[in-house]
């Protein structure tokens, strides 16, 4: 929903339906995908799905990803302006774009994502 992030989890299977969708973001440790929209979707289903059925003996983490997302006719036409954003998971590219992408970035909760935010990325990078 616009100004609200939905996760889906990253451990078991997860679906979700959302509204006013702004961005989707599929991410994995390296590199990101991003479909953006000017004008937010109505609706969007996002789901997760293990593609390991154990654990131990495959790779962990290793998902299907699906986005169902039904586009609107406007005057008999189906006019979106979208883009992609295909590239490496970094938080100060992300941030760049100013659409509040740099929050895909998981850079820890409480009080110990703050300090990521302010004080270690800027001085670090």
């Amino acid at each position: 929903e616009q100004g609200k992030d939905n996760y889906l989890s990253a451990a078991s299977d997860d679906e979700d339906v959302i509204k006013d969708v702004t961005y989707i973001a599929f991410k994995q440790h390296f590199f990101t995908s991003i479909l953006l929209t000017e004008t937010p979707f109505k609706t969007a289903t996002l789901q997760s799905k293990n593609l390991v059925s154990n654990e131990e003996i495959d790779t962990v983490y290793t998902k299907n990803f699906m986005a169902k997302v039904p586009l609107d006719f406007k005057n008999g036409e189906l006019n979106y302006a979208m883009n992609w954003y295909y590239g490496p998971s970094n938080y100060e590219i992300l941030n760049k774009y100013d659409k509040n992408l740099d929050e895909i970035m998981p850079l820890g909760w409480g009080i110990f994502g703050w300090i990521n935010r302010w004080i270690f990325i800027p001085v670090f990078g």
